[in-house]
C-alpha cells in the first residue's frame, strides 16, 4: 500500500519479537529485488527504539541530521546509521496502549512500542510534510492494532493446540498403562508352565525313562523319547526367557508413560532409544544404534531417555 499508493520508493517494518527482546525487519520491499534486501535485528535497547519510545513521535533523518533532535543518553549516530542502511527518511513508531488526549504524541502513560513503519523517500523526491506523517502516524498505529491481533490469535491456537495434543497425551498414557498392566497379567501365566517344563516336568520324564524306558524300547522310539524330553526342556527355557524379555519390555513401556525419575530398573534400551530418536525430529542427520537387539541395562527410563 505504501509503495503502490503512497508513492514511497522504498518501505519495510520493524515488527517486535514475541519476547518482546527484539526487533526484526519485515517485509521490506522498493529495495531493487530480494538480493539487496537489508536484513535487520535491533535489540531492545537500541539507540533507535529508545529515541522512538522516549519522542512518541514520526523520526525524521533530516532533522536528526541538523542536530534538532537531541535525547539525554540515546546515540543519535547510531539512530542515523540505521537510517541510512535502511535508506529511510522517516521512522513511525507504532504504539498500543490508551492515551490520555486524542492524538497521544505527549502522552507517555499506557503505551508500549509494537513496530516501527520504515518510509523510504517519496518517489517526487518531495520532502514529507507534518499533514503526511499524521496520517502515517494514524496508519502505524493501526498496523499495531493488526499485529497484536494476530499474535493473540496466534497464542489462541497454539493454546488450543496445546490443550488438544495435553488430552491426546493422557488418553494414550491412560491407554498405555492399561494395556501394559493386561500384559503384565498374561505372561505372568507363562512362568509356572515354563518352569514346569524346565524343571519338574524335564526331571519326572527323565527319571521315568531312566527307570522304566531305558533299554526297553525300540531304538528309534526311545531316541525321539529322549528328544522329546529335551526339546520340552529348550522350548520350555525359550518360554521362560522370552516371558522375562517382554515383562522388561512391558515394564519400560510403563516408564515411558511415568515421570518418576526415582525408580530404577531393567529396561529394554532399544524402546527407550525408538522414543527418544522420535522427539529429536531431525531430518538433517542420521542416527544409528550400536547395541545389540536385546539389551537391557539397568537404570532409569526418564533419565536414560532425556539423555538420548
Amino acid at each position: 500500500f505504501l509503495i503502490k499508493q503512497g508513492r514511497i520508493r522504498n518501505s519495510g517494518i520493524l515488527i517486535q519479537s514475541p519476547d518482546q527482546g527484539h526487533f526484526e525487519l519485515k517485509y521490506p520491499l522498493g529495495y531493487g529485488g530480494k538480493v539487496k534486501r537489508p536484513s535487520l535485528t535491533l535489540e531492545a535497547n537500541h539507540p533507535l527504539i529508545k529515541l522512538s519510545v522516549e519522542r512518541k513521535t514520526p523520526l525524521v533523518l533530516a532533522e536528526i541530521e541538523k542536530g534538532d533532535i537531541n535525547i539525554a543518553g540515546v546515540n543519535l549516530e547510531g539512530v542515523v546509521q540505521i537510517m541510512r542502511r535502511l535508506k529511510a527518511e522517516v521512522i513511525i513508531p507504532s504504539f498500543l496502549g490508551t492515551p490520555s488526549n486524542n492524538q497521544g504524541k505527549t502522552n507517555s502513560e499506557g503505551y508500549q512500542l509494537r513496530n516501527l513503519l520504515v518510509l523510504g523517500p517519496k518517489k517526487s523526491d518531495e520532502e514529507y510534510t507534518d499533514e503526511d506523517l499524521d496520517v502515517f502516524f494514524t496508519i502505524a498505529q493501526d498496523s499495531a492494532i493488526a499485529a497484536e491481533n494476530a499474535r493473540l490469535f496466534d497464542l489462541m491456537l497454539k493454546e488450543r493446540e496445546s490443550r488438544l495434543k495435553a488430552e491426546s497425551e493422557a488418553r494414550l498414557a491412560t491407554y498405555g498403562k492399561s494395556t501394559v498392566h493386561e500384559s503384565k497379567n498374561a505372561m505372568a501365566g507363562l512362568y509356572d508352565p515354563a518352569r514346569f517344563m524346565t524343571t519338574y516336568g524335564y526331571e519326572d520324564f527323565k527319571k521315568i525313562y531312566q527307570r522304566f524306558l531305558q533299554g526297553k524300547l525300540p531304538s528309534g522310539a526311545e531316541k525321539k523319547f529322549v528328544e522329546l524330553v529335551e526339546t520340552m526342556k529348550q522350548k520350555g527355557e525359550l518360554i521362560y526367557t522370552k516371558a522375562d524379555e517382554l515383562l522388561i519390555i512391558a515394564k519400560t513401556g510403563e516408564g515411558t508413560l511415568s515421570s518418576d525419575e526415582t525408580e530404577f530398573a531393567t529396561f529394554n534400551l532399544k524402546m527407550v532409544w525408538d522414543a527418544a530418536k522420535a522427539e529429536a525430529k531431525t531430518c538433517q542427520c542420521k542416527l544409528v544404534r550400536h547395541v545389540p537387539e536385546h539389551f537391557f541395562p539397568h537404570g532409569n527410563v526418564i533419565l536414560i531417555k532425556r539423555v538420548l
